[in-house]
């Protein structure tokens, strides 16, 4: 891994302890922090996930999808951007 994405990881990872996401059951950390990503409507935390290898159709332990969460907080451009990477949007 170089510097930079090692320096990216790190930064997430940080990220992922500071805010309190925490670990979905059945999900890496990587597709967990994607789920509250799209739920906040963070773009940018969002897109450097699915860089990392996120799958965008992930479920939470409760059951909870990306785009689920994003709808559920009104992020439409989230919204948006999750129906362009043509997720399931049927539950």
């Amino acid at each position: 891994m170089d510097r930079k994405r090692t320096g990216v990881v790190v930064a997430i990872m940080l990220l992922s302890l500071l805010l309190g996401w925490g670990r979905a059951y059945g999900a890496t950390d990587d597709d967990s922090s994607l789920i509250e990503a799209a739920g906040r409507g963070d773009i940018r935390i969002f897109n450097m996930m699915l860089a990392m290898g996120a799958h965008p159709d992930v479920r939470d332990a409760g059951g909870n999808s990306a785009i689920l969460m994003a709808a559920y907080h009104g992020r439409r451009n989230m919204v948006r951007r999750l129906i362009a990477l043509h997720v399931n949007v049927n539950g």
